[in-house]
C-alpha cells in the first residue's frame, strides 16, 4: 500500500514528491525520538537531522505540502507516524482508502487489513483465533486467508511496479506470469 500511496497513484509530480518526501521525512523524523545508546546511533541521527533539513527545504516548496494545515505539516516534520496527509486540511487518508485506490476489494481492504494487523500486534482477538483453531484442527484456515490476501496484495503489486517501470513489465511477460498476475488482481477486487 505504500508502493500505491507514494509512487503509483499519485497525479503529478508535486504530489509524488510531495508524498516521497513526507514519507521519508517522516521517518526521519521518528527516528529522532529514539534514544541515544551508542554512539553510532548518535551519529545516525546528526545524518538523520541533516537529511531532514533537506527534505524539510523540498516539502516547503511543495504547492500540496503548502495546502497542509500547520498541524498536518508537524505530524510529518516532528515524526509523529501521520505522514499520509490530505491536502487543505482534510485529515489523513487511511490504508482502508489507499489499499480500496490500489483496487482491493472491500473485504481486504477493510477486514483482512485488521485481521492481519492484529497478528503483527499480537491483539487478544488473535490470539484467542488462534487457539480457538488450533483446539478445532483448523489452523489451515486460519493460514489460508492470509496467503490468499497476500497473494492478491502481491499481484498488485507486480501490477503497479511492471506499469512504472518497463524493465518490470518485460520480466512479468516474459516470463508468462502476466495471466497469473491479473487473475489474482481479479479475485481481490472480488473478495
Amino acid at each position: 500500500m505504500v508502493f500505491h500511496y507514494v509512487f503509483y497513484s499519485p497525479v503529478s509530480l508535486d504530489e509524488k514528491n510531495y508524498r516521497y518526501w513526507s514519507y521519508k521525512a517522516a521517518g526521519l523524523a521518528e527516528r529522532q525520538s529514539l534514544p541515544e545508546i551508542s554512539e553510532e546511533i548518535r551519529l545516525k541521527k546528526t545524518q538523520d537531522k541533516e537529511r531532514l533539513s533537506e527534505l524539510r527545504a523540498f516539502l516547503e516548496t511543495n504547492v500540496v505540502f503548502q495546502s497542509l494545515s500547520p498541524d498536518q505539516k508537524a505530524d510529518i516534520l516532528e515524526g509523529k507516524g501521520r505522514w499520509k496527509c490530505k491536502p487543505y486540511g482534510r485529515g489523513e487518508f487511511s490504508w482502508r482508502e489507499i489499499a480500496i485506490d490500489a483496487g482491493l476489494g472491500e473485504m481486504i481492504a477493510s477486514h483482512m487489513y485488521r485481521s492481519l494487523c492484529g497478528f503483527a500486534h499480537s491483539s487478544n482477538i488473535s490470539c484467542l483465533q488462534t487457539a480457538q483453531a488450533l483446539l478445532k484442527g483448523e489452523t489451515s484456515k486460519l493460514v489460508e486467508a492470509s496467503i490468499i490476501t497476500m497473494k492478491v496484495v502481491t499481484a498488485n503489486m507486480i501490477d503497479e511496479h511492471s506499469k512504472l517501470f518497463s524493465r518490470s513489465k518485460h520480466v512479468v511477460e516474459g516470463s508468462g506470469a502476466t495471466k497469473l498476475v491479473n487473475a489474482w488482481i481479479k479475485m481481490g477486487q472480488t473478495i
